[in-house]
């Protein structure tokens, strides 16, 4: 704070949000040392608990936004499900309506066609220059991604940058790291396919909303 030469006295106060650090009020004399009066320091502490309980309102209210906002979300593609239209569409349309909800770049959906193989049946992209549905036609999990049958079959959620996935997706890269969420598709009768979600602006850090509402 100031000046790093400057003679000043500084008084902080931390500010907490559900018990947890959310910052600090800080108070500063940057034009000479001074003493702090006990008075002074319990008008002070007293604004730094209301700003706490702003802080825990605030957090709380944007809380709740984010859940009315999935629930949403929920809603919208469930009213994709209720319409008799053939699947393909409705693919489309929760690929669609995904992608522009958390503001992915691309949307893939895979199918199985054996336990060796699997391929796109269905791509949502955001930008005109993204779409690469056609190269992956017939992809063999054991010969270019090796590992990955047996983490989907396990119905993991798989996350992250392709450097961070430890190259078990470099194929699905094509030279572009960039942050992808896997969700297994089950059934009855095994491991369908997946879905790959991406975003190829910036190293995403994915949260427990956002796969929660995948995984529902």
């Amino acid at each position: 704070f100031g000046s790093p030469t400057a003679s000043r006295s500084l008084l902080l106060f931390p500010l907490y949000a559900n018990s947890e650090p959310a910052g600090f009020l800080a108070f500063e004399e940057t034009s000479f040392a001074r003493e702090w009066f006990a008075f002074e320091k319990e008008i002070l502490k007293l604004a730094s608990i209301q700003l706490s309980d702003a802080f825990m309102r605030n957090r709380d209210q944007a809380e709740l936004e984010k859940k009315e906002a999935i629930n949403g979300y929920l809603l919208k593609i469930a009213e994709t499900f209720s319409h008799n239209d053939r699947f393909e569409i409705q693919a489309n349309r929760t690929l669609e309506t995904t992608a522009r909800f958390f503001c992915f770049a691309r949307v893939l959906l895979f199918e199985n066609i054996n336990t060796d193989t699997c391929h796109v049946v269905d791509e949502y992209v955001t930008a005109p220059n993204l779409p690469i549905r056609d190269i992956f036609q017939d992809v063999s999990y054991s010969r270019q991604m090796p590992g990955f049958y047996e983490m989907l079959k396990d119905r993991k959620v798989l996350y992250g940058s392709d450097s961070q996935l430890n190259g078990v997706c470099d194929f699905l890269s094509q030279g572009n790291d960039v942050a992808r969420l896997f969700i297994a598709i089950h059934s009855t009768n095994g491991l369908q396919g997946f879905m790959c979600f991406e975003d190829a602006r910036t190293e995403r850090k994915w949260g427990d909303d956002e796969i929660n509402a995948f995984v529902v």
